[in-house]
C-alpha cells in the first residue's frame, strides 16, 4: 500500500489509497453481478461488428463527421481513426495516444490529469493552459465542447468508441464558434445481441485501470453500459488522480423513427493533483519533483460532471430525412491554484442545446444535389466564485460572478455530384452572446455583456481522378470569441478571425492502405495569447496580437509492405508566426508560435508473427518547442521509441488477449506538458523515464 499524505483539507489523498483494494473489487463485484442477472453465457463468442451506415448512402450529410464512411467523402482534410486503429494504439490511460496519428494534431499533458489533454490542430489551441481551445470536441455529433469554446476529454474514454473523425481544417461552417478544428468520436451503438468485454491494466508507475462493458437486446430495446476506472500514482510527486467514467446507451426500435438513442455520460473525479511546472535547472537536476508552492497550496481539481442527451432520425415521403439532438450537461468542478489571492475556484455549470437539420436529396439529368439546412442553439450558464487559497485551505471569497453565453445559429450546406466532380458550397450565420453580471459589488460597473455576429463562407471543391486517387481544395473563414473564463479574466479581449485555404490529394485502395498530402495557409487577426502575471503564477491571463499567419506541410502513408506487417507514417511541417506583434515594448513580428515545433510525427511498423501474435513498434518525434513569444527558452528536440507485443490465447475458456507494452524505450529527456509564456521560466512537465504495462482484455 502506498500513502501519499498532503495538506488538503478534505482528506481525498487518504481515499485514493483504499480505491486499488476496496473501490476496485466493490465495483468489479457489482459488474459481475449485473453479468449473472441478465444470464450472460460468458463463453459464447462475440459476433464481429458489421457498420451499418455503409451501405446507406442518403444518411451521409453533405459534410459529415458521425457515420461509419469506407472512404474519405468530405471537401476538407479529415483523419479517420477506426475501431482496430483505436483498439491498437490505445495502450495508456490518457487519449493522445490514439490522436497522435493525426497529422497537423499536437497533443500535450499526457501525465498531468489536473491540466487535462492539451490539444491543438494547426496552431489552433495552443493558448490554452488547461483543456482544450479553439477545437470543437463531439460524441454522436453532439457537442462535448461549450459554445464560448472550452472543452475537456476528461469524461471520455477510448474504450466506448469505434470510430474517431478529426476534421483538420476550419470547421466554423459546421460548428461556428471556436471551431479550428474539430474532434468526432462515435460510440459503441447499442446492438441487437449479447455480449461482454473487460479488460484490466497496470503499468510501472503503480496505475491501475479496469474497464467493464456489456451489451444487451430484447424485443424492442438494445441498450449498453460502460465503466472505466483509473487509479494513477503518477510519475512525479503530486501528480495522483482518480477517476471513474461511465457510459450508457439505450436504442428503442420505433417504428416513428429510423434511430431513438437516448445516451448518458458522467464523469466522477474526486482529485486530479497539479505538480506545476519546472524551470530548467530544476528539470535536469530532479525531474520527478513538485513545485514547491503546488504542494503548499495542494493545487488540484475535483470534477463531478453529468450529460443526458437524445438522438433522433426520422424519414419523410422517403426523401427529406430530419436529425435532431437534444442534450444536457452539469458540471461541479472545483480546483487549487498555487497563490493565495482568489487561488480557489468554485464553479457550477448548466449547458443544454439543440441542434436539428434536415437533409434533402435530388437527382436532375446527370446531376446529384445533396441540401441540407440547420440550426443550432445552445446556452451555457456558469456560476463562479473564487476565495483565497490558504495553504490548501478556503478563506475568504473574493469573486462572484454570473456568467452566460447564448449562441443561436443557422446554417445551409449543398452537394453537387457530377460524375468525377463534387461541388461544395455553404453558409452560416452565428450569433453569440456573452453576459457577465458581478455579484460580489454592489455596483454593475464590472458587469459585461458583448454580442458578437458573424458569417462563415465555405467552397469546396473535388475531383476523383479514379478508383484511388483524389484531390481537393476548399477555402474557409474562422471566427473564435473569447471564452468566459478568458474575458473574466481579461475583459477587453476582441474576437480573432482566420482566412483559411487548403489543398490535398489522397490514394485510398482500403483501410490499410493510404496516403495523403496535404498544403495549408491560413492569416489571422486579433490572435489571442495567454500570459501569467507574477503574483498569480498559474492563472492566465489574454491579449490580442494584430495578425499571425499559419502554413504547413502534412502527410499520411499506410502501407503494407507484406501480407503480416504494415507500415504506417505521419509527419507535419509548420511555419506559424507573429505578423504583426508588439508585446510590452518588445517587436515580435516574425517570431514562431510557442509551444508548437517545427516539425512533429510517427512511424509504426506493425507485423504479425504468427496467428495469434503481433507487435507495434513505434517512434515518435518532435522538433525544437519555443516556449514564450519572445523565442528566448526552447526545448530541444526528441524521440521516443515504444514497443507493444499482444498475444491471442483461450483463458478460462474466454478468447483473450495479453498484452505487454514499453514505452520510451532509451529513456530519452523529454517534456510532457509545456507552460507557454509560463512567469518565472516554469516552462517544463518532464514526462516519465522507461515504463512498463501489462494488461489483459477479454
Amino acid at each position: 500500500m502506498v500513502i501519499l499524505i498532503t495538506k488538503s483539507h478534505n482528506g481525498l489523498i487518504i481515499h485514493s489509497v483504499k480505491f486499488p483494494a476496496i473501490v476496485l473489487k466493490r465495483y468489479l463485484a457489482i459488474f459481475l453481478l449485473i453479468t449473472m442477472s441478465f444470464g450472460i453465457d460468458l463463453k459464447k463468442k462475440e459476433k464481429q461488428y458489421v457498420s451499418e451506415n455503409d451501405s446507406i448512402y442518403f444518411k451521409l450529410d453533405p459534410i459529415d463527421v458521425t457515420s461509419f464512411r469506407k472512404s474519405y467523402l468530405n471537401p476538407i482534410s479529415e483523419t479517420l481513426i477506426s475501431d482496430n486503429m483505436v483498439e491498437t494504439f490505445n495502450v495508456s490511460s490518457s487519449l493522445n495516444t490514439v490522436l497522435r496519428n493525426v497529422p497537423g494534431l499536437f497533443a500535450l499533458s499526457d501525465f498531468n490529469n489536473a491540466q487535462d489533454s492539451r490539444i491543438s490542430i494547426r496552431g489552433f489551441g495552443t493558448r490554452s493552459n488547461f483543456g482544450i481551445r479553439g477545437i470543437k470536441i463531439l460524441v454522436d455529433g453532439i457537442p462535448e465542447s461549450t459554445p464560448d469554446g472550452q472543452g475537456q476529454i476528461d469524461n471520455i474514454s477510448a474504450n466506448y468508441f469505434d470510430q474517431i473523425c478529426i476534421l483538420r481544417s476550419s470547421t466554423s461552417i459546421l460548428f461556428g464558434n471556436a471551431s479550428g478544428g474539430a474532434i468526432s468520436f462515435s460510440s459503441k451503438t447499442p446492438k441487437n445481441y449479447n455480449y461482454t468485454k473487460y479488460s484490466f491494466i497496470v503499468n510501472s508507475l503503480n496505475d491501475i485501470a479496469l474497464m467493464y462493458f456489456i451489451n444487451r437486446s430484447n424485443r424492442y430495446l438494445d441498450w449498453n453500459i460502460q465503466a472505466d476506472i483509473e487509479n494513477q500514482k503518477g510519475y512525479r510527486d503530486h501528480s495522483a488522480s482518480q477517476s471513474i467514467i461511465f457510459n450508457s446507451q439505450l436504442k428503442y426500435r420505433w417504428k416513428y423513427f429510423e434511430n431513438f438513442i437516448l445516451s448518458f455520460n458522467h464523469l466522477y473525479s474526486p482529485y486530479a493533483l497539479d505538480p506545476g511546472g519546472l524551470t530548467s535547472t530544476q528539470n535536469v537536476d530532479n525531474p520527478k519533483m513538485a513545485r514547491m508552492e503546488n504542494q503548499l497550496y495542494d493545487a488540484g481539481e475535483s470534477v463531478i460532471q453529468s450529460k443526458l442527451s437524445l438522438r433522433t432520425e426520422k424519414y419523410f415521403d422517403n426523401k427529406i430525412l430530419l436529425k435532431t439532438d437534444l442534450w444536457f450537461l452539469h458540471r461541479t468542478f472545483d480546483n487549487k491554484l498555487p497563490f493565495k489571492g482568489g487561488g480557489q475556484v468554485d464553479l457550477v455549470r448548466n449547458y443544454y442545446g439543440i441542434n436539428s437539420k434536415a437533409i434533402y436529396h435530388i437527382n436532375f439529368r446527370k446531376t446529384l444535389y445533396k441540401v441540407m439546412f440547420g440550426i443550432e442553439m445552445n446556452n451555457l450558464f456558469d456560476s463562479r466564485k473564487r476565495y483565497d487559497n490558504l495553504t490548501g485551505m478556503r478563506g475568504n471569497m473574493v469573486y462572484n460572478s454570473d456568467e452566460k453565453f447564448l449562441m443561436g445559429a443557422s446554417y445551409l450546406q449543398c452537394q453537387a455530384t457530377l460524375d468525377n466532380h463534387q461541388l461544395y458550397f455553404g453558409a452560416r450565420i452565428d450569433y453569440n452572446q456573452i453576459k457577465l453580471k458581478d455579484n460580489f459589488f454592489e455596483s454593475d460597473s464590472l458587469d459585461n455583456k458583448s454580442v458578437y455576429k458573424n458569417l462563415t463562407p465555405l467552397f469546396g471543391y473535388r475531383y476523383q481522378f479514379n478508383e484511388k486517387l483524389a484531390s481537393f481544395v476548399n477555402y474557409t473563414t474562422h471566427f473564435e470569441t473569447p471564452t468566459l473564463y478568458e474575458i473574466g479574466n481579461s475583459s477587453e479581449l476582441n474576437p480573432q478571425n482566420s482566412v483559411v485555404g487548403e489543398i490535398g490529394f489522397i490514394s485510398e485502395s482500403d483501410r490499410s492502405e493510404y496516403s495523403e498530402i496535404v498544403l495549408f495557409k491560413s492569416k489571422t487577426t486579433s490572435e489571442i495569447i495567454p500570459f501569467e502575471m507574477e503574483n498569480e503564477p498559474g492563472r492566465s491571463y489574454f491579449k490580442n496580437a494584430g495578425s499571425t499567419t499559419r502554413a504547413g506541410l502534412e502527410l499520411s502513408l499506410r502501407k503494407n509492405i507484406t501480407q503480416k506487417s504494415n507500415l504506417q507514417f505521419i509527419h507535419t511541417f509548420t511555419n506559424y508566426r507573429f505578423v504583426n506583434f508588439n508585446s510590452n515594448g518588445n517587436v515580435l513580428n516574425g517570431n514562431y508560435f510557442p509551444a508548437i515545433p517545427r516539425y512533429f510525427g510517427k512511424l509504426n511498423f506493425l507485423n504479425e508473427l504468427n496467428r495469434n501474435t503481433e507487435f507495434d513498434l513505434e517512434i515518435y518525434y518532435a522538433g525544437k518547442v519555443f516556449l514564450d513569444d519572445n523565442n528566448t527558452s526552447s526545448t530541444s528536440n526528441y524521440m521516443l521509441a515504444s514497443l507493444n507485443v499482444k498475444r491471442k490465447l483461450i483463458l478460462f475458456d474466454r478468447h483473450a488477449t495479453i498484452f505487454f507494452y514499453i514505452e520510451n524505450i532509451f529513456n530519452t529527456p523529454y517534456s510532457s506538458n509545456i507552460r507557454m509564456n509560463a512567469w518565472g521560466g516554469r516552462f517544463f512537465e518532464p514526462g516519465p523515464t522507461r515504463r512498463y504495462s501489462i494488461g489483459i482484455k477479454f
